[in-house]
């Protein structure tokens, strides 16, 4: 039986380890959305009427997102 509270403390230190978040705001949702909508192939100016910002924020968005990836997906 110790073996296996042994194995049940093992697992829970990995699990908690394993549950530390990231921290996020909730622009990165906004990102999140401009970022599927230009590798889904949505045109610049699509993604900026759909997301209320104007065609430079887009782009500053897409210039983090490999332009041969949105190429091979459109």
């Amino acid at each position: 039986m110790s073996l296996r509270l042994a194995a049940l403390a093992k697992m829970a230190v990995k699990a908690t380890a394993a549950a530390t978040w990231e921290p996020f705001t909730l622009h990165d949702f906004r990102r999140t959305a401009i970022t599927a909508l230009q590798t889904s192939g949505t045109s610049e100016k699509e993604t900026s009427i759909m997301v209320g910002a104007t065609p430079e924020v887009i782009r500053r968005h897409s210039e983090r997102i490999n332009q041969q990836v949105i190429a091979r997906r459109a």
